[in-house]
């Protein structure tokens, strides 16, 4: 009987394609309506498709006949030409700068590992500013690589903090994590997503409230965090943070990663730039990594120099958590539904 059932779902899906297929107002969709999973005319019996609307009409459309809801969300989420980001394009050194310093009056231990060569500005009366020597700015020390902006921060979050963090992941349970819709074998470690009844949490609260008193970006723009756990032999191969479709969205691009680190790995697990002369930073607890994986002169083109990879974990196990930061609101469009 469930085979002769998801058979007519399947049938009448072929159908409905074949109309959306030649319809042109669809063809800014064509390639995103589609059955995401394989189990997609099996979920849409009966209710399946009413019962969970937000997931089912948007990764099941042929079997839930809703590409016009895909369409639909699709003009509602676009990105707004109008709309303000969070920095201005060439304001990535403003915004570095100011985290270091900020991290360094907090006593988080800054270190910048990679930036941009330092700018000597001009004066109104044709004088330069004076600039401290590189010994003496924490924004620009001597040993630093010149590229795009890598820094670390350490003790940036107590145990306590940490402890609470992993008792959600594990009642939230972790899955095995995805690059960007798919699972793929160049990313075998699982992840949760700290949402919901994880994301209300007071000390997580808290935790997101200290990120953005350190970037100067409002949380709105902030995806949930995502926690990671990595066992032995896991890995992400080099890969971008950056993802293309998000420059129509309107939420915007991937501006920076703050990548959170749980715990010392016994070996291995290390966070690697490969385009940085394999710049490398270890796990320690409480450390912080970040870095944008787009261009300061344009905050809609991904900077390839920041592709960076989780090296397998040897011995023991990696845990740690995501916090991807919009160059938009990220928190309105997708409780309204809108891809992210």
């Amino acid at each position: 009987h469930l085979a002769t059932s998801v058979n007519e779902v399947i049938s009448k899906s072929i159908k409905y394609m074949q109309h959306i297929n030649v319809d042109p107002n669809y063809d800014s969709v064509r390639s995103e309506c589609r059955n995401n999973e394989e189990h997609c005319s099996e979920w849409a019996l009966d209710t399946g498709c009413e019962d969970n609307p937000k997931y089912m009409k948007m990764h099941c459309s042929p079997a839930c006949q809703s590409c016009d809801h895909v369409l639909e969300l699709k003009n509602k989420c676009r990105l707004d030409p109008e709309g303000k980001d969070a920095i201005e394009a060439g304001g990535m050194d403003a915004l570095f700068e100011r985290m270091v310093r900020l991290a360094d009056f907090s006593n988080w231990q800054p270190t910048v590992l990679s930036r941009p060569t330092k700018k000597i500005e001009m004066n109104a009366d044709n004088t330069y500013t004076s600039i401290l020597s590189c010994e003496e700015d924490v924004t620009n020390p001597c040993n630093a690589q010149i590229g795009p902006w890598v820094i670390t921060l350490e003790n940036f979050i107590t145990p306590e903090e940490i402890s609470n963090f992993l008792k959600w992941g594990a009642d939230i349970g972790y899955e095995r994590s995805q690059a960007g819709d798919e699972i793929i074998e160049a990313r075998t470690s699982s992840h949760a997503w700290c949402n919901d009844d994880c994301f209300d949490d007071a000390i997580v609260k808290s935790v997101r409230q200290r990120i953005v008193s350190v970037t100067g970006i409002p949380e709105e723009n902030y995806e949930c965090l995502q926690l990671l756990k990595y066992e032995p032999d896991q890995y992400y191969r080099p890969h971008n943070d950056f993802i293309e479709k998000h420059v129509d969205h309107a939420h915007g691009s991937r501006l920076l990663t703050f990548f959170i680190y749980f715990n010392e790995v016994e070996k291995g697990g290390g966070t690697r730039f490969p385009r940085l002369d394999g710049l490398t930073v270890e796990p320690r607890q409480g450390r912080v990594l970040i870095w944008p994986s787009v261009l300061d002169r344009d905050l809609y083109r991904e900077d390839g120099r920041t592709t960076h990879e989780a090296m397998p974990v040897e011995a023991g196990e990696k845990w740690a958590a995501n916090a991807w930061i919009h160059t938009r609101d990220f928190q309105t469009p997708f409780a309204a539904g809108c891809p992210s």
